[in-house]
């Protein structure tokens, strides 16, 4: 990845905020898995909770891309330039 150099209109010390980030992308991949298991436990053929799960399992996925990503970017902007 390389990075962009200043144009001189931005502030020199900004940068995302990656650890908030990244607690709430692990906290909706907690609590989408959680809910993906419990809404496939007490399903019981019933095709709307069999929904509900494969929703809740869909957006455990994303968030779990989500934190990989910024997990990422995160190492990337802390690595030092060579």
């Amino acid at each position: 990845m390389v990075r962009k150099e200043r144009v001189g209109n931005e502030p020199s010390t900004s940068r995302s905020a990656y650890g908030a980030r990244a607690v709430l992308a692990a906290l909706g991949a907690v609590l989408m898995g959680a809910g993906a298991v419990l809404a496939a436990v007490t399903a019981d053929g019933d095709g709307r909770i069999c929904t509900l799960a494969v929703a809740c399992a869909a957006l455990c996925l994303v968030a779990l891309v989500d934190l990989g990503v910024v997990l990422w970017r995160r190492y990337e902007e802390r690595r030092p330039l060579i």
